[in-house]
């Protein structure tokens, strides 16, 4: 829910574009960009309890929830232009298929 209407606040600020944009557009385009970084941020607990719920004794059956999981939290922290978390979470993501062997 917050993931989705982050990307979609995102998405429709990047739709107003131009060299001059009026006043009105300007705070527009900053409204959703406002919006949607705080529905990203908003996402971030949901998206990290989950993954840690996965990491429970790291059942092979889990593998791919927590892959998506992980890879949720790349993309909201990507959309945010938080390179530092970014990394962390690419490293985890790569690193989650040796976790998961049982």
């Amino acid at each position: 829910f917050y993931y989705n209407n982050g990307i979609m606040a995102l998405q429709e600020a990047e739709k107003i574009k131009g060299a001059k944009l009026a006043p009105d557009q300007q705070q527009q385009k900053k409204d959703f960009n406002s919006k949607g970084e705080q529905a990203l941020k908003d996402a971030v607990p949901y998206a990290e309890a989950a993954m840690k719920d996965l990491e429970t004794g790291f059942k092979k059956e889990d593998k791919s929830k927590y892959k998506s999981a992980v890879n949720l939290l790349q993309n909201i922290y990507q959309s945010l232009g938080d390179k530092v978390n970014l990394k962390k979470y690419q490293d985890i993501y790569d690193a989650a298929d040796a976790k998961f062997v049982n």
